[in-house]
Parts: structure tokens; sequence; C-alpha cells
């Protein structure tokens, strides 16, 4: 019966208005005995009947399509389909001879559990708890292939959601129980969020309207939220030269998912986990909040993307520490150590020293490895251009992206750029000589040179390093699984043993420390090194490990090995108060 009154719903609602091509989409959100699924039905009207190369794609936006049918399962349509063997995000439509051009399609997705092993191998997928769910359009909603093109079409999307809860979407203000949305003829990216919001807040600012929803655990943090974001939002409009908020509202969601953030075209989530921690919002998170509201400038009013990606990633990374400084929400101590961190995270790893950022065209997002790179060098390199463009009176690196976007404007078309855009930017500003060091070439900026011009006083100490004698599976940094282990060493003489999971740990300083590898070597302890650079020396190492299923906390004395060195700043406050100046 709900099957039946779902596709006359979807055939009226398509033919509500519409001359040419459509299409609807209806989801539901439905709860089972061990799992919470969303019901989607699709339905296109007026295509042509002579067409018959058509297909259905489920975009696999977040890799789901390794998950297979533990996501996107129980798919039938009319007329009928079949799997692409090949590629799970397809499915051939079998058209008959005579065709009125209609097509519908309904499927289920399974959403993951935030803590489950699909949502942390891919947090890009939807995500459910008792009490809300999220998802993104973008691998959610179906879309009709035909002769393999994806359709600019009149699109229309009716949300169901259970009774008294709250529908949240990129795409218009909160509504309870359902929500019926007109979505752009190009294929949407949005955000998708139901659920009972803890707080809810809207404003206006001067450089648009805001909306921020709060899902997940108190306390109430959205009003906060509201007014840190709104700051930011003004603070970027204002040092870009516009903004892309004047026409649409900015819409957040933040729940206490612990995952990472994801700006979509239409709509912005961001996490925070730590609210039942700390009772606010932590430096990192504003950080967090900041780097994806920069999206909004700096990768939808400005695309970019396939070869500047780095820029894309790197710059929105350090306007975010910047820009919460320069707020009020961090402190200037803060950013020297952040920068400090995405120095070291790169100072060992052999591509920052081999890959040119304006060099041929790098899969940025097919290793980890060029992944890490992109948001670490990138925003140290985003940081030294910065310096340099101020040094020579230049508004700095975030009006630098207002000017390419007005080169863009200027060209027609398309908003984009690509790096001979920003070569030819940085070098109008004078910057040639860095440029070609730096981004043609692969030298490492001077961190402790750029801190200086920023107004920190900088020096290095030498500091010892922390021996537990543990190696993590595939070189994990914090948490991972134990598969080497020192057996004479300060952890297993604690009581760790291989296989153990670690997924909690403290003391940590509040920046890596930086190593001396030869000595090290020469030490024996470098290949057992997890935790050397990041433990406070002279403390106890508190891990918190799964065996066997069970949680256990096991103490850890570390044994102090020299080898080590700490940069430590301190602000000269004139001068780091006109560095970040808004």
């Amino acid at each position: 019966m709900i099957r039946a009154m779902s596709a006359v719903l979807l055939l009226s609602l398509a033919r509500i208005g519409e001359a040419g091509p459509s299409l609807v989409y209806h989801l539901r959100h439905v709860r089972a005995p061990g799992s919470i699924d969303w019901h989607v039905a699709v339905q296109v009207t007026g295509l042509d009947p002579a067409v018959r190369d058509v297909l259905w794609e489920l975009p696999s936006w977040g890799d789901w399509s390794d998950l297979g049918d533990r996501y996107f399962h129980d798919a039938r349509g009319e007329p009928p389909i079949r799997r692409v063997a090949s590629t799970p995000s397809l499915l051939d439509v079998d058209l008959p001879p005579r065709w009125d051009g209609t097509l519908v399609l309904r499927y289920r997705l399974r959403l993951a559990g935030p803590g489950s092993p699909e949502f942390r191998s891919h947090p890009l997928i939807p995500f459910a708890t008792d009490r809300m769910a999220l998802g993104f359009t973008n691998n959610t909603l179906a879309l009709p292939l035909v002769s393999g093109a994806r359709l600019s079409l009149p699109r229309r999307l009716l949300i169901e959601a259970p009774r008294g809860w709250t529908v949240t979407t990129g795409f218009g203000s909160p509504s309870t129980d359902r929500a019926d949305l007109r979505l752009p003829e190009e294929p949407p990216a949005g955000v998708v969020a139901l659920g009972r919001p803890v707080e809810v807040g809207r404003t206006v600012t001067r450089a648009g309207a805001l909306e921020v929803v709060q899902f997940g655990r108190p306390p109430p943090v959205a009003s906060t939220l509201l007014e840190g974001t709104s700051r930011l939002m003004e603070l970027y409009a204002g040092s870009t030269g516009w903004s892309p908020f004047e026409s649409s509202a900015a819409r957040v969601v933040a729940t206490d998912a612990r995952t990472f953030g994801t700006a979509a075209q239409h709509g912005i989530h961001v996490s925070l986990p730590d609210l039942g921690l700390d009772r606010g919002i932590s430096e990192p998170r504003w950080r967090h909040v900041a780097h994806e509201l920069f999206h909004a400038w700096l990768g939808w009013g400005l695309q970019v993307e396939g070869p500047l990606e780095w820029f894309k990633e790197g710059v929105a990374e350090y306007v975010a520490l910047r820009s919460i400084v320069a707020l009020g929400l961090a402190s200037p101590v803060w950013f020297a150590l952040a920068m400090d961190q995405k120095l070291r995270e790169v100072a060992d790893e052999p591509l920052a020293r081999t890959v040119p950022f304006l060099g041929a065209e790098v899969a940025w997002r097919s290793r980890p490895e060029l992944e890490s790179l992109m948001y670490a060098k990138g925003c140290v390199l985003a940081f030294h251009l910065d310096v340099r463009l101020r040094r020579r009176g230049h508004p700095g690196i975030a009006r630098l992206v207002g000017d390419l976007r007005t080169r863009a404007i200027g060209r027609g078309g398309a908003l984009a750029v690509d790096p001979s855009d920003l070569k030819l930017a940085l070098n109008a500003a004078g910057l040639e000589e860095t440029v070609r060091r730096h981004l043609e070439g692969v030298a490492l900026p001077d961190l402790d040179q750029d801190l200086g011009s920023a107004g920190f006083f900088v020096r290095h100490e030498a500091t010892d390093l922390t021996y537990l004698g543990v190696g993590l599976q595939g070189g994990a940094l914090l948490f991972g699984t134990v598969d080497r282990l020192d057996r004479s060493g300060p952890a297993a003489r604690a009581g760790l043993c291989p296989g153990d999971r670690i997924f909690g740990i403290a003391p940590l300083r509040s920046a890596p420390a930086a190593r001396d590898s030869p000595a090290l070597r020469a030490a024996g302890v470098e290949p057992l090194g997890y935790g050397m650079r990041l433990f406070r020396p002279g403390l106890p190492v508190t891990l918190d490990v799964l065996r066997g299923g069970q949680k256990r906390r096991i103490v850890v004395t570390p044994r102090l090995v020299p080898g080590g060195t700490v940069r430590t700043v301190r602000p000269r406050a004139p001068l780091v108060r006109r560095f970040f100046a808004r």
C-alpha cells in the first residue's frame, strides 16, 4: 500500500507544472529490527522514447561500492534493471520496444552506525543513530544517464521523516516531519539530515544568512557555533572581497559523530565529537568549522580541482588556522604549534621533496600519503605565500583567492582556475622566486623564518623521546593494531600484547618533537618508534586497548632516549597582533 501511494505521489509531483523531462525523488527513513534504511524511489518522466542507451547511476562518492549490498540493496526498476557487473554503481535499463519515456527506480540504503566498521572505513556514507541520520545527496540519489551523459533537468526531493523529527538539508530551511524541495537542475551535492535537534540557530550577517542545526547529544552549542561561524563568514567576505551567500543561506549541520567534516555545495556537516568532554567548541573543532566554511569561497565559488586540489585544501586549512586566531577563537601560540605539526607531518615524507605542486597533474586523493601532503605541505606553502605576499604590500592569500575569481569572471564561462592562473597571479605579485623554488620546485619553506615574519620568537631545544617498543599495523601514528613488539621493552613489560588495538592514548605533547634519525638508528630504537615524538617525556603513558572484545587500560613507564628537538615559540605581542589583524 505504501509503495503504491509512493508511486502515485511521485507521478503527481512529476507532472505539477513541469514541461519536458523532470525528475522526482522520494526518500523515507525506515527503522526495522537490526537496521535503519533509507527507502528511495526515483521517477523520471518526459524522456525521448527514441533513446535506447539508458542507465541508472548511484555515484560511488566515498567509495560505497566497496561495501556492495551492505549499503545499496533491493534495487528494482520499471522498466526492469540489471547490475553492470564491472561497475557496481551502474544499473542497465532493459527498455521495451515501445517505451513511453518514463523511468522508475526503487532501492534501499542501509545506514551505518557511527562506530561501525563500515563507517570507520567509509566515513562519507550515510549514518544513523536512534535520534538522527545524516547523509549526502552525492551517494544517496541515483541519476539517470542517457547516452552516457547526466541530464540537466528539473528535480524535486520529497523527504519523509519519523513523526516529530526535523528535516534539515542544504537546499532549504528546516521543517518538521517532511520536506518538499526543489533541487538544482545540475546533479546536486548537498547535506540531508533528519532527527531531533538539540538546538537550532538562525541569523543574518553582512555576508548573507546563516542557519545552524545541532543533532546528537547535549550540551547545546548551536548558538555558540552560530555566533562564531557568522563572524567567520564576515571575515572571509571582507578578506576575499565577495560572498557566495548573497543569494542563498549558509546551512551548517553539526553532529557528535566521530568523523571529519564535509563541505557540499549545498550545506556543510561539521563533526563535534568532544562536546560532552569539554562542554564547548575546542580550537581544533573551530579549525574544522573554519576549513569547511572556506570551501564555499574556494572550491564552490571558485572551482579549483585536479592539479590544484592541493591549493584548495592547503589554502583552506591555512586560512582557517589564521582566521580563528584573528577572531580570538584560538591563540597565536596554538597557531604556531599547529603549523609546526603540519611541517613535522611531511618533514620525513619522501614525497614532500619529490612532488612539485605546480608540476604535472597529480591524483592527490589517489594515495593516503599524497592526500596528507596536500593538507600538510599545502598548508605550510599557503602560510609561506601569505607571508611573502604581505611583505610585498599585498593583502594576503585570501585576497589572492578573490583576485583569481575576478580574473575568472573577466574571462567569462566557468569560475575555474588552473595552475597557469595561479602562477600568473603570484608572478604578478612579485613572487617569481617563490614559485620557482617552492611550487615548481620541491623545497620546503623555512617555517622558522615565516613564523618570525608573523611576529613569533622561535627557539629549538633538545628533548628526550619516549620509547615504548611498539609498532602499529601499517605504520599508524596514533591508533591501530599492535603488530610488532620489543619483548623486553617497556610496553611488553607493562602487559601490551601483539594484536591489541590501541584506541586511546595520553598524555601527548602539545606538538610532536622532531627526531635525529641517525642518532635513533644508532640506538636501535627507530623501527619500533610508536609514540616516540608524541608522548610527553618523564610521565607514564596510558594506553586504552581492545583485546578479545574487552577494553583494558595499560600504563607504561617509557624508556627515555636522546635525539629529539622541539620548537618553542613566543609571540611578540605587537607584531603578532599586526599579522593576525582582521
